[in-house]
C-alpha cells in the first residue's frame, strides 16, 4: 500500500510546518495548561501535531493505492455431443448408460482440483449433463465453440473436452475456430467409423410453390452404402395413393442415383408428399429411408396482358422479363385481335397506345373502366391526343412525329420500391430509347423513377414515372425500345438478371392490391421442427387507425382434428404470438378479434417439415477429431479410456492456476483505520487534558 498526493512535497511540508506552529503556540502560550510538566506538555503538543496534520493531508486529496494478489483455478469445460447422430448405431445403449456414467464420473474426478463446467450441445447450447437425452435434430460444433469463446475468453480457461462422433451438419468446420480459445482440446471419439448398411434419401429438390393444374418436378438422389446386389424402390405418395414409383438396384446404377418426377398439383393449400425408400433386412437405421416435402399449392398465377398496337421486339423482351417469375402468367396479343375481358387481368401493359383507330382505342378504354392497372409505353405509334384525353397524370402536346434518342437516369429519392445498386448501374450503360418529341406535362404528386438523359445533360424530364387513376396505380415509360436494354445487359454481363428484376418490380407495384382489411394476420407456411411458429397480427378501426389492446384469440387445428388454443399478446398496437415448436405435420388456424362490435376472422395454413439432417451420415469421423485435439495441445481418447483424461490434464503443464494483481485508488478519507487513528489522537488529547483539571 502506498499514499499518492495531487500536489507537490512541499505542500506536505508546509502542511507539516503550520501544524508544529499551531501545536507549539498552543502549548507555549496557554495558561490552563501551565501546570502541567514538561513531558505531558511535549505529549499533547504531539497529538495536537498529528491531529492537526492528518487535517491538513486530507485536504491535498491523498489517494491510497492498493494491491491485492488473487488467484483463479484452471476452468474445465465438458461439452457432450447431444444430437440424435449418436444413438442411431448398434451402441446406442452404450452411449446412453455407461459412457454417460463414465463421463459424470469423469466431472467429479476433476472438481477436485478445477472449476468444472458442463455443457451438451446439438442445435442449442444447454448447460449440465443430468438431462441429456439425444434429441437435438443438428450439430453446430461452430455455434459451442462461439458459446465457449463468449463466456471463457477472459478466464483461466485450461482444457476443453468433447465427447462427440466427429459429425456435423451446420455452421463451419471445429478446425476453424478452436484456436480462438487458446486451450487444448481432449476429445471422446464415439461412434463408429466402420461403413453400415444403409439405404437412405439423400434430399427432394423442389419449388416451394406450385399452381393448380400444373406440373411440377421433384428431383430425388438416394444413396446405397453396403447393400450388395439388393434392389430397393422408391415411390412418392399423397394422402395413401403412390403417385410415382421408381427402382434403385446399387449393382446397375451405382450408389448413387437420381430420379427426376413431374407431378401434377390436383388440390390447392399446403400438399405433403412423402418419399420413401424400400427398408432392407439390417440396416443401420431405417429413419433416413423417408422424407415429407411440402408444397403450397396456388389456386392460379396472377394474369399479365400485354396489348401492342402492332408486332414489336419490346413484347417479347417484356414477356420474357416478367414471365421470369414464376408467380406471373403472361400473354401477349395485338389489340385488335384481343376478345377477352378485362377484369381477368391483374396488370394490362399497353405498347404505343392509344392509337388512332376508335375501335382498338374502345379495348384500351375497356380496362380503364374496368380499373384494371397498367403500364403506357408510349411511341411513334401513339395518338397523343387521345392518350392526353386519359388524364393520367402526363401529357405531350405538340407531338409532330419526331422521334428524339433519350437516355436514362434513376431519380433520387424514389420510393414506391426498391432498385438495387447493380440495376441503378445498368442505366450508365443501357443504349437510349425512342422517345416521342414535344412538350412534356405532369401533374404533381406523380413518381419519377427515370428522368431523361440528353448526353450527359440531366433533365427533370420524366421517362418512367407512376401516378394513380383513382385507386389503382398507372406506370407510363415515355419510349420505345427496351428490347435494347436486354439485349445490352446480356452482353455486360451474361445474364438478363438484373433487367428482369426491374421489370417484375414495376409489375409487382402496379398489380399489387391495396390491402384494406381492419384485421391482418401473418405468418412463415413452411417451417422446419425445430423451428417455433411465430404470428404477428394488426387491427385496425373503421377509419383504419390502428386499434391498441384487442383481444385476438386463434385456434390452430393438425390434420387428425387435434386443436391448440392460444392468446395473442400485445404491446401497444404490435400483436404477436409464439406457438412455440409442433410436431410434424399440416396445420391450418382461425383468428378472432372484435373491433367496434364486429368480429374479424383471419385463416391460414403452415406445414411442420421434419430436420432428417443427422440420419444422412452415421459413419463417425475420428479423423477430424483427431486433429482438433492434436493441432490445439490435447489427444483423443475412446470411451474406455475417459478416466484417464483427468491425468493427461494434471501433466499439461499449461493447466495451471493463474495469480493477478488487482490495484485500486481509494480517497484517505474512504479508510476506515484512518478515521479512527483521527479520532484516538483526539479523544487521547482530550482524556489527558481532562484527566490533569484542563479542559
Amino acid at each position: 500500500m502506498s499514499i499518492l498526493f495531487e500536489y507537490s512535497n512541499l505542500w506536505i511540508a508546509l502542511v507539516a510546518i503550520l501544524a508544529f506552529l499551531a501545536a507549539f503556540i498552543l502549548y507555549r502560550k496557554d495558561r490552563i495548561v501551565g501546570h502541567f510538566t514538561t513531558p505531558v506538555k511535549w505529549l499533547l503538543g504531539i497529538l495536537r501535531f498529528l491531529t492537526l496534520f492528518l487535517l491538513g493531508l486530507l485536504l491535498l486529496k491523498p489517494l491510497v493505492r492498493t494491491v491485492e494478489t488473487e488467484s483463479e483455478q484452471p476452468i474445465v469445460v465438458i461439452a457432450q455431443d447431444d444430437s440424435q447422430s449418436l444413438v442411431m448405431g448398434k451402441d446406442s445403449d452404450f452411449v446412453k448408460t455407461a459412457y454417460l456414467e463414465k463421463l459424470r464420473s469423469l466431472e467429479q474426478a476433476l472438481s477436485e482440483n478445477y472449476e468444472v463446467h458442463t455443457f451438451r450441445y446439438g442445435n442449442t447450447i444447454r448447460e449440465g449433463l443430468d438431462s441429456i437425452d439425444f434429441d437435438q435434430k443438428t450439430t453446430d460444433f461452430s455455434k459451442l465453440q462461439d458459446a465457449l469463446f463468449t463466456r471463457y475468453s477472459h478466464r483461466n480457461l485450461g482444457a476443453v473436452i468433447v465427447g462427440s462422433d466427429g459429425l456435423y451438419n451446420k455452421g463451419q468446420s471445429p478446425l476453424y475456430n478452436a484456436k480462438k480459445l487458446n486451450a487444448p482440446f481432449y476429445t471422446i471419439a464415439l461412434g463408429d467409423t466402420v461403413e453400415k448398411k444403409d439405404l437412405k434419401i439423400l434430399d427432394v429438390a423442389h419449388n416451394r410453390l406450385a399452381y393448380l393444374g400444373n406440373l411440377f418436378p421433384l428431383e430425388i438422389s438416394v444413396e446405397a452404402k453396403k447393400v450388395g446386389n439388393e434392389a430397393a424402390k422408391v415411390t412418392v405418395e399423397r394422402n395413401g395413393s403412390i403417385l410415382f414409383s421408381g427402382k434403385f438396384n446399387p449393382a446397375n446404377d451405382g450408389n448413387r442415383k437420381i430420379f427426376p418426377v413431374q407431378l401434377e398439383a390436383k388440390s390447392t393449400g399446403l400438399q405433403r408428399y412423402t418419399v420413401k425408400i424400400s427398408r432392407l433386412n439390417d440396416e443401420i437405421t431405417y429413419d433416413n429411408n423417408r422424407k415429407d416435402i411440402f408444397i403450397d399449392v396456388l389456386d392460379s398465377r396472377q394474369k399479365i396482358l400485354i396489348l401492342a398496337s402492332s408486332p414489336h421486339p419490346d413484347v417479347a423482351a417484356l414477356k420474357s422479363a416478367i414471365e421470369s417469375n414464376k408467380n406471373y402468367e403472361v400473354y401477349s396479343k395485338l389489340v385488335q385481335e384481343f376478345k377477352g375481358k378485362a377484369d381477368d387481368y391483374s396488370l394490362v401493359v399497353l405498347h404505343q397506345l392509344p392509337g388512332s383507330n376508335g375501335q382498338q382505342n374502345q379495348t384500351v378504354q375497356s380496362f380503364i373502366d374496368a380499373k384494371v392497372p397498367a403500364l403506357f409505353i408510349t411511341g411513334a405509334q401513339t395518338n397523343f391526343n387521345n392518350f392526353n384525353k386519359l388524364n393520367l397524370g402526363y401529357k405531350l402536346e405538340g407531338f409532330t412525329g419526331n422521334i428524339n434518342d433519350i437516355n436514362a437516369y434513376v431519380a433520387k429519392g424514389f420510393s414506391e420500391f426498391q432498385v438495387s445498386e447493380d440495376q441503378k448501374e445498368m442505366f450508365t450503360y443501357f443504349p437510349p430509347l425512342q422517345v416521342p418529341f414535344g412538350e412534356f406535362e405532369s401533374s404533381p404528386g406523380i413518381s419519377q423513377l427515370l428522368y431523361q438523359r440528353v448526353g450527359n445533360i440531366q433533365t427533370d424530364i420524366p421517362l418512367l414515372s407512376f401516378n394513380k387513376q383513382g385507386q389503382h396505380p398507372v406506370g407510363v415509360l415515355a419510349g420505345e425500345g427496351i428490347w435494347r436494354w436486354r439485349m445490352v445487359e446480356y452482353l455486360n454481363s451474361d445474364s438478363h438478371g438484373n433487367f428482369n428484376q426491374f421489370m417484375s418490380k414495376i409489375v409487382q407495384y402496379l398489380a399489387s392490391k391495396d390491402d384494406k382489411r381492419q384485421f391482418r394476420v401473418t405468418a412463415q407456411t413452411n417451417l422446419l421442427e425445430n423451428q417455433a411458429i411465430i404470428f404477428k397480427a394488426e387491427v385496425y378501426n373503421a377509419s383504419y387507425e390502428s386499434v391498441s389492446g384487442a383481444d385476438i384469440n386463434m385456434i390452430i387445428k393438425d390434420s387428425e382434428g387435434i386443436e391448440y388454443p392460444f392468446v395473442f399478446s400485445s404491446d401497444g398496437a404490435n400483436y404477436r404470438l409464439d406457438a412455440g415448436k409442433l410436431p410434424v405435420n399440416n396445420y391450418n388456424w382461425e383468428a378472432k378479434v372484435t373491433v367496434g362490435g364486429r368480429i374479424f376472422v383471419e385463416r391460414g395454413e403452415f406445414s411442420i417439415a421434419p430436420v432428417q439432417l443427422e440420419a444422412l451420415n452415421l459413419k463417425a469421423d475420428h479423423q477430424m477429431l483427431n486433429l482438433l485435439a492434436v493441432q490445439n495441445g490435447g489427444e483423443l481418447v475412446y470411451p474406455d479410456q475417459v478416466t484417464s483424461l483427468v491425468q493427461a490434464i494434471e501433466n499439461n503443464a499449461d493447466v495451471v492456476t493463474l495469480s493477478y494483481e488487482k490495484k485500486s485508488l481509494l480517497d484517505l478519507i474512504e479508510l476506515k483505520w484512518f478515521l479512527f487513528i483521527f479520532l484516538i489522537l483526539l479523544g487521547a488529547e482530550w482524556m489527558i487534558r481532562k484527566f490533569l483539571g484542563a479542559y
